[in-house]
């Protein structure tokens, strides 16, 4: 029968619903010791601070665009903000579809030019913010387990060095090929690092806005965030549910942060920066006749298929 072949569309949908129904299944075991009560009841009392929170997660947001949009330009692939847009958001929904975040990629099929470039620009855009978030991850590692402090300089110190030598890797005939002269300068991946750091920044910001209540100090939030950003690269949930959570209550218990709060947080901060977004993208994606390499993705997914 034709509905057994594995290339079969229905399998397609049959895949989404069941990565629907892992998600879900994960948020249900992230909450199911939460008290919801009290969650509630200390978010009311600070509701200015969540007011806080969602304008942060709109520069968040802006900012996010603001590296795809650049790169999307340094590029010289042709496209108006408007269709840039949307394909930023499909991204954000796209994210959903891999375990780590990892099919945002998957956004980079909109966009027209030949594959090796498109790739190219999406791992500048990635590459950049995971260079700035390693970085921030050994000096965090610095401050919050003075014991591995050698570890920590080391990984910080060899992504320094690492800038160091840029050209030399760009000579690299595997990377010169793969990476166009365009998006191969280490100042614009220096630019592109240097917004996802702000993104650091925010987040944990974000994070503090709450987190203060309990005398914990900017630095020691943005720590524990850092390593939190950095544990959810990890490919093994989808967009990081679980373990953002997981890692976020453990290591702010340390503070005294209650487990409640240490799961809360994380939880709205992620539904405020990834989930909306993510929700925005599936609605652009059902009502938009977004093309891919000029056919549409009917067009596109027939011809794979044949």
């Amino acid at each position: 029968m034709a509905i057994l072949r594995k290339n079969h569309p229905v399998w397609r949908y049959v895949s989404l619903i069941l990565k629907i129904l892992i998600s879900m299944s994960l948020i249900y075991w992230i909450t199911r010791h939460v008290r919801f009560e009290s969650l509630f009841l200390f978010i009311q009392d600070h509701l200015i601070a969540v007011l806080g929170i969602f304008l942060l997660s709109l520069i968040h947001l802006a900012n996010e665009f603001l590296r795809f949009y650049l790169v999307i330009r340094r590029g010289h692939f042709d496209h108006t903000v408007q269709k840039l847009v949307k394909i930023f958001f499909i991204g954000y929904a796209f994210r959903f579809l891999l375990p780590g975040g990892q099919g945002e990629v998957g956004k980079m099929l909109y966009i027209n030019g030949r594959r090796s470039h498109r790739l190219a620009a999406y791992l500048i855009e990635k590459g950049s913010q995971v260079y700035i978030l390693l970085i921030a991850f050994g000096l965090a590692i610095n401050w919050l387990f003075p014991h591995y402090r050698l570890l920590g300089w080391g990984i910080t110190g060899l992504l320094i060095i690492g800038t160091l030598v840029w050209k030399w890797l760009m000579r690299n005939r595997y990377l010169n090929r793969l990476i166009p002269d365009l998006l191969a300068s280490r100042t614009f991946f220096l630019i592109e690092a240097a917004l996802g750091a702000l993104n650091i920044v925010i987040i944990s910001m974000e994070y503090f806005l709450l987190l203060s209540r309990f005398e914990m100090g900017f630095i020691d939030v943005s720590a524990v965030v850092t390593v939190v950003l950095t544990v959810i690269m990890i490919p093994v949930s989808f967009a990081g549910l679980g373990l953002r959570e997981t890692a976020a209550s453990q290591l702010f218990s340390d503070f005294g942060v209650p487990k409640d709060i240490g799961i809360g947080i994380p939880f709205l901060i992620f539904t405020l920066n990834v989930a909306l977004p993510a929700f925005i993208g599936v609605f652009v994606f059902l009502t938009n006749r977004i093309e891919l390499h000029g056919v549409s993705l009917e067009t596109f997914l027939r011809k794979r298929d044949t």
